[in-house]
């Protein structure tokens, strides 16, 4: 599942800045590469996901809402910007600010309303191990 579409990008950030950043074949640039649009698109709903998972069952049982969709748009402007977005970047702070959001989504301190159960959190069983009977023991070494 994609939390957002090429439109939400071209409505967020312009139709030409989508151009340039990913028309690599024409000069002047003139078209959207769709296949490098979808591949940052897929790769900003991978890695929400490796958040979301901690939380909640995949695919969300609802349609992503509005900040989850801001946020994608966020992550994947900045996939689509790579290293052109420096330290200080507008782009690269904006995906900063999109993977803090994400690291609360994960630790449950910002809860996603209506996207299904929580999954359980790890953790709450035992360790077990079996392994040899020690060969050094107290009881063993009784007498010496």
């Amino acid at each position: 599942m994609t939390y957002c579409t090429q439109q939400d990008l071209a409505d967020r950030y312009g139709q030409i800045k989508l151009v340039q950043l990913t028309d690599k074949t024409n000069r002047p640039q003139t078209t959207i590469d769709t296949v490098v649009v979808e591949k940052a698109i897929t790769d900003a709903a991978s890695l929400i996901n490796s958040f979301l998972g901690k939380r909640y069952q995949l695919p969300l049982t609802v349609s992503p809402p509005d900040v989850l969709v801001t946020y994608a748009c966020q992550i994947a402007w900045f996939l689509l910007h790579g290293d052109t977005a420096g330290k200080e970047h507008p782009v690269r702070l904006a995906y900063a600010d999109a993977m803090k959001w994400l690291e609360r989504v994960s630790s449950g301190l910002v809860i996603i309303e209506g996207a299904g159960e929580n999954v359980a959190p790890a953790g709450g069983g035992q360790i077990q191990t079996k392994g040899p009977e020690r060969i050094f023991s107290r009881d063993r070494l009784q007498g010496f």
